[in-house]
């Protein structure tokens, strides 16, 4: 079949007015993509709080150790890496910043703001990896800016809104806590959580985030005794000075229901010696990611021979010692001893006086993060009872940290 010479031309024209507008919609298309997605690189800093800090600029081949408080600009593809005895702050482009706890890594992996704002506001895109350890956040929101905030952890994807958050990457278990104001996105094996403030999820290794949790967490375990003396070490004997088969040991048991168990110290006969039967529980906790730790306890005294906290204001029929260790090394403690009576009128540091045959519910009002020394890593906990003749019972003991 063959066209007539003005069929053929008009074919031709219309196919390359075709190509042509394809060609045009091709290049606004191509355009607008690469006015809503050209990005420019920017920086962040990163300063040392505390130790030494090593850095890498080369996907981990060398570090390059840091001392002192002085500034390094970092570029997207930076890692930071602490140890035990060191922490740091690294401060984002948009003044969002992330404090490296001990013993943790994280990754700058995208620091960008969009080139141009001809169609759309303005955006940041700002992406970690953690992949280890822990990291306080603190999320910023520029006013006239929108902001992609991303943290990868081995096991989820995090999305932020503004607000303060503690993220904890491990291999087996991660988990995300909201502080004090904030919203974020946790996204792993096709679920999602969404979180506000003061609420926490923990995400395993293969499996979904959990449901949402409160934030505060107990640093004791089994501090309530439901399974007896699990988790505690008992010492009837404790005392540097104890003479055997010349002084009277103190005896610990446990009593009460199963649904409510309670321990107590007993010391009978005596005759003005000292003693100091303890439970002790080994904690371990680093506590830079808290902001307050709370000490409660329910107690009831009973009988109480020597009056107050005895000569040195140290020996109470009732006593809880905090045992930490403080920034630079070193360790010491946090007391407080519990009594009804004093007649002898002893001295009584750190002491609080309770009725007697009385259930007690206290909680100290120090945030244990503000005494001096300051804490940072919480060793262990000890319930003792301690002077002459005692009895006294515990029916729980609670370290809240939030």
């Amino acid at each position: 079949m063959r066209f007539r010479p003005e069929t053929t031309a008009w074919l031709a024209m219309l196919i390359s007015f075709g190509i042509f507008c394809l060609l045009c919609a091709s290049a606004a298309l191509g355009t607008n993509w690469y006015l809503r997605n050209a990005t420019d690189k920017r920086m962040a800093t990163v300063s040392t709080i505390e130790g030494t800090v090593t850095v890498s600029t080369n996907n981990g081949q060398t570090w390059v150790a840091l001392r002192g408080p002085e500034d390094r600009l970092l570029e997207e593809g930076a890692i930071i890496s602490t140890d035990k005895n060191s922490r740091a702050l690294v401060t984002l482009f948009d003044n969002s910043t992330a404090e490296v706890l001990h013993d943790s890594e994280i990754r700058l992996s995208k620091l960008r703001v969009s080139r141009f704002d001809l169609l759309a506001p303005r955006e940041n895109f700002i992406g970690l990896k953690q992949t280890k350890g822990k990291v306080r956040l603190g999320v910023a929101r520029p006013p006239t800016v929108r902001t992609e905030f991303i943290v990868n952890v081995p096991q989820a994807t995090l999305t932020f809104d503004e607000g303060s958050y503690i993220i904890d990457a491990e291999s087996q278990m991660s988990s995300l806590r909201v502080r004090d104001r904030g919203a974020a996105r946790v996204s792993a094996m096709d679920t999602v959580r969404v979180l506000k403030e003061q609420q926490r999820v923990e995400i395993p290794a293969g499996g979904p985030p959990s449901e949402l949790l409160p934030a505060a967490q107990e640093l004791i375990r089994n501090g309530d005794f439901r399974d007896g003396l699990n988790g505690w070490t008992v010492d009837p004997e404790r005392n540097p000075g104890y003479r055997p088969g010349q002084d009277v040991a103190g005896t610990i048991s446990l009593e009460g229901t199963r649904d409510e168990q309670m321990v107590r110290f007993v010391r009978t006969g005596s005759a003005g010696t000292h003693a100091e039967p303890t439970i002790s529980q080994q904690i371990n906790r680093d506590l830079s990611e808290f902001s307050i730790v709370r000490l409660s306890i329910r107690l009831k005294l009973l009988s109480q021979s020597l009056g107050g906290g005895g000569y040195l204001g140290s020996e109470y029929p009732l006593l809880v010692r905090l045992t930490y260790s403080v920034e630079g090394g070193g360790e010491t403690f946090f007391v407080r001893g519990f009594y009804y009576q004093n007649e002898q009128k002893n001295r009584t540091d750190n002491g609080i006086q309770v009725p007697p045959n009385a259930w007690v519910d206290l909680t100290i009002n120090e945030n244990l993060l503000m005494i001096q020394p300051s804490p940072r890593v919480l060793k262990s906990i000890e319930v003792t009872a301690s002077g002459w003749d005692f009895d006294s019972m515990v029916a729980k003991i609670s370290l809240m940290a939030e």
